[in-house]
């Protein structure tokens, strides 16, 4: 049997990608490529993904292990991240213009004062104002926070590289306390390679504003993952979602996540383990998990051409009920699209206007985070209470946030009054006077909060999934602290939006009634019962009706005609069926080639064989058959690191909650729904 030619590097693991190689090549087994794929992007193309882990580590200590290396070990060598840190580290120092890292992370409060957003890189789709309210959504993208302390762990964390079939293909060791770029210098010179990312926006913005991977940026493609999106504003997911972009599919980028779920066992183990047998440890537990993921890999490919039918029929059922042709609702989303990421207009333009809407938004914006400090201050209490050092510290890093934030605000607001001449003063109060205009500046202040409050609660689980990895004992404590927060925010939630929703409907009575400008449009009311899934399609993300427009003509359909926006969505779904329908073909062929080639290998084997066969000892073939029966059945009720059933549960959850939190599900007897609107 001949063997696929792969391009030699020296320095990658070669014996694990063999296998994910031979599930995939199809008819492109002799290409030059050592893990490419051909059914995401028009030319050959993969999507990985791509994410880091902070729980993963090493305690500090003067002592070593002795060397012992795995055999087949999927770690890049050390040297090759510490080459990479510094050649990233002296490209932005060589930046001329001062202080690299302000250049590299400006605030959002910089962006506001700036005269001029613009476009950072020309082939960047996203203004700056937009990459940098994501960036301070996400501590991942701001590599000076200590997520993990370099002063008391050798090791801080571990970046793992995934194929979408939850296979590992890389891991580098972590010494410093962000998340680094050195994986992405392996990438195959001929293939295109979606990318699924946390902060993919941030990773783009920094490979195309630093010249990283110049050889490769072309071929690279950048999506969030789908459980991640809810952090990034409206922009960004028009870009980046992978519902939204092209060539993903419905692909999830959740890969990694459920690789840290099936090694959070270790976490205890190898936090006080030599820096050696950690890396053993790890390689072995990789092995095993591809060893039985490889028997998972038909039922995973059914489950998703399942899946990705039923989204076809639900599409096409909406795209027909839209009335629309493809064509038009394509030229729709395009024009949408360029209207929703275009850089924010010159202020000196509308200066006084912007003035003036500037100061209003700070004063609600002033007292929304003085509610926002009170409520973090009663969580620190409890944290307090509670004697829970994992919330204590959450509580008050949280707390010392919301105090420094407001304390911006403020001096903002002070700047921004003492700046406003004597017409914009009479303007500001004319505004201030004005019904509408102070009912619409109410529900974007709210709407914001409203936001912030639901990301605040997705996040929440987070804290509460890595200290329940520790230890059994303390796991149902956690869960039940969490249980307990949420209750207690769910009613201020649902006030909430019903306050939002009482001022829409204000809102809509002042236009009703003449006593807007001409042309305005109401905002959309948000609709409880969906709030708590975070679809990227839901009123939440967009701030239709609250924002001012420099044109105020007749607005575009894909704004105003309910029928053309729900016929995008199901032409964007349609298109991710068609790619997901390529991608599961194109994988099935690559199982069925996989296993013909086998099926030969040990068939050759056998009948070249020139030593006779052995006679039969051991267990008999009806004790195996049990045995192998037994082990299943304790997987399923006795092993509660190694549950089958648990992660094909998840597996399917993510498809059925492709827009939700991986955990959404444990806590749906929470949310009491009973008084919803």
């Amino acid at each position: 049997m001949s063997t696929p030619r792969r391009r030699t590097v020296s320095t990658i693991p070669r014996s694990h990608t063999h296998t994910h190689l031979s599930l995939i090549r199809g008819r492109f087994a002799h290409r030059p490529s050592a893990l490419s794929f051909d059914y995401i992007f028009p030319s050959r193309g993969r999507t990985p993904y791509h994410n880091a882990c902070f729980t993963q580590k090493r305690n500090a200590g003067p002592t070593t292990d002795p060397v012992k290396l795995h055999p087949d070990t999927h770690f890049l060598p050390e040297h090759l991240g510490s080459k990479m840190e510094e050649y990233v580290d002296s490209v932005c120092d060589a930046e001329p213009g001062g202080n690299a890292k302000k250049q590299c992370k400006a605030t959002v409060e910089e962006i506001d004062d700036e005269a001029d957003d613009h476009y950072e890189h020309a082939d960047l789709k996203l203004p700056r104002s937009v990459l940098n309210t994501c960036e301070a959504s996400f501590k991942a993208a701001d590599e000076t926070r200590q997520k993990a302390s370099s002063q008391f762990y050798s090791d801080t964390g571990l970046m793992a590289l995934l194929c979408r079939h939850d296979r590992v293909l890389w891991l580098v060791n972590m010494h410093s306390a962000g998340e680094k770029t050195t994986l992405m210098q392996h990438l195959p010179l001929d293939i295109v390679v979606g990318i699924l990312y946390d902060i993919a926006c941030q990773a783009e913005r920094s490979v195309r504003k630093w010249g990283f991977l110049g050889q490769y940026i072309d071929r690279l493609r950048f999506a969030v993952s789908v459980f991640h999106a809810f952090g990034h504003d409206w922009p960004c997911q028009v870009v980046y979602h992978p519902l939204k972009c092209e060539g993903f599919g419905f692909s999830n980028g959740e890969g990694c996540e459920r690789f840290w779920h099936s090694i959070s066992h270790l976490i205890a183990h190898l936090r006080i383990s030599g820096y050696h047998h950690r890396l053993y440890t790890l390689d072995s537990q990789v092995k095993q998990g591809d060893e039985a993921n490889l028997f998972k890999l038909v039922e995973w490919n059914q489950r998703g051409t399942l899946f990705s039918k039923k989204k076809r029929v639900e599409a096409e059922r909406q795209l027909k009920k839209s009335s629309h042709s493809k064509e038009f609702l394509k030229a729709q989303w395009k024009e949408q699209v360029k209207a929703q990421t275009k850089p924010a207009p010159r202020r000196s333009k509308t200066r006084g206007e912007k003035a003036v809407a500037m100061v209003i938004e700070l004063r609600n914006t002033t007292e929304a985070q003085k509610v926002e400090l009170k409520d973090c201050e009663a969580a620190l209490c409890a944290a307090t209470d509670d004697g829970d050092d994992d919330a204590l510290v959450d509580a008050k890093m949280a707390r010392d946030d919301a105090r420094a934030m407001l304390l911006k605000t403020q001096d903002r607001l002070r700047r921004n009054e003492a700046a406003l001449g004597v017409d914009e003063k009479v303007q500001l109060q004319k505004h201030t006077k004005s019904k509408f205009f102070q009912l619409r500046f109410d529900a974007r202040v709210k709407k914001i909060r409203l936001r912030n409050l639901l990301r605040a609660r997705k996040f929440e689980w987070e804290r509460a999934e890595r200290s329940s990895r520790r230890q059994q004992a303390s796991e149902h404590k956690l869960r039940s602290h969490t249980e307990a927060a949420v209750k207690r925010r769910q009613p201020k939630i649902n006030n909430l939006v019903r306050e939002y929703n009482k001022i829409c409907d204000a809102i809509g009575v002042e236009i009703r009634e003449h006593r807007a400008p001409a042309r305005t449009i109401p905002p959309d009311r948000i609709d409880m019962r969906t709030l708590y899934a975070l679809d990227v399609d839901d009123a939440i993300w967009q701030d239709v009706g609250l924002e001012d427009d420099e044109d105020r003509g007749v607005p575009p359909l894909w704004l105003s005609d309910d029928l053309v926006r729900s016929g995008i969505r199901a032409m964007l779904q349609i298109e991710r069926a068609d790619e997901e329908d390529a991608m599961l073909r194109k994988e099935a062929r690559g199982l069925r080639i996989w296993f013909i080639e086998e099926w030969e290998v040990l068939n050759l084997a056998m009948e070249n064989t020139d030593t006779p066969q052995d006679a039969p000892w051991g267990p008999s073939e009806a004790e195996l058959i049990q045995c192998m029966i037994d082990e299943h059945a304790a997987a399923r009720g006795e092993d509660r690191y190694f549950e089958g059933d648990d992660e094909s549960d998840r597996e399917v959850e993510d498809f059925e909650m492709l827009d939700a939190m991986e955990n959404a599900e444990a806590y749906r007897g929470t949310y009491d729904s009973s008084d919803e609107e």
